[in-house]
């Protein structure tokens, strides 16, 4: 299966997000900042979709935005919010990041007899990635949500640099981080609003990786790159595959 997730900042590259989707033909496509009105088109290239709400854009086009589970084949999804409800979802175009609603889509997807079970999320954000009592909280509760669930892969924009936020760890105890290390940041030094602005004395563009593909057995995720030139954050691109146990 393959597989890409992508932060893709409301509506401001839409012509080249979809080009490059037309290009890469996944199987499966998560997306975060995702206009809800992008899923008619992601419908027209074939997808089946699934959205949850997150905020309400009200600058120049009032328009609601959340993630977005898009799949080639049929999906059964469902979707629960770890913080706030889809009821709460309110305008957040003064950025009070508590307004946000955080919800997690759970989507399986059966390719060659093969069911695959993939989460996606966009975490809550942080002042220079370092960890908070409201990310703590929210992964907390985010963890609990996922646990009862069968195995499976999340991916998803964490704001969660694994160089400097305490609660990677925390992470990577439950799921193997499929990105390589020769990626260490996933913002796009050419797109991105902060330009070159710093994070605890390091350039974040050289060392703020914060959009993952994370998986737990039987998946095992290979070839996984980053695609710059989209947004204001890479593209994850990676091909999943199940290994089934030994019988010896």
């Amino acid at each position: 299966m393959k597989l890409i997730s992508l932060n893709v900042e409301g509506k401001k590259h839409t012509e080249i997000v979809f080009s490059f989707l037309m290009a890469e033909q996944a199987d499966v496509v998560c997306l975060q900042e995702a206009p809800e009105d992008w899923c008619p088109q992601l419908q027209s290239l074939g997808y089946q979709t699934t959205f949850a709400p997150m905020l309400i854009r009200t600058r120049n086009e009032t328009h609601v935005e959340g993630v977005i589970f898009a799949s080639k084949k049929k999906h059964d999804a469902t979707t629960e919010y770890y913080y706030k409800s889809a009821a709460e979802v309110t305008d957040y175009t003064k950025g009070e990041r508590e307004k946000l609603a955080h919800p997690v889509i759970i989507g399986s997807v059966i390719l060659n007899d093969i069911t695959f079970s993939i989460a996606t999320t966009h975490f809550m954000v942080t002042k220079d990635g370092l960890a908070d009592d409201h990310q703590r909280q929210g992964l907390e509760e985010l963890l609990k949500t996922l646990a009862p669930k069968e195995n499976h892969i999340l991916c998803g924009d964490f704001n969660m640099p694994r160089s400097v936020n305490t609660l990677y760890p925390e992470v990577t105890k439950i799921y193997t981080d499929t990105v390589p290390d020769k990626f260490s940041s996933s913002l796009d030094r050419n797109i991105h609003r902060l330009g070159s602005s710093t994070t605890l004395n390091e350039p974040i563009f050289d060392s703020y990786m914060v959009d993952y593909i994370f998986t737990q057995e039987p998946y095992v995720a290979s070839d996984v790159r980053l695609v710059f030139g989209l947004s204001d954050h890479a593209a994850v691109v990676g091909n999943i595959t199940v290994i089934q146990p030994s019988l010896t």
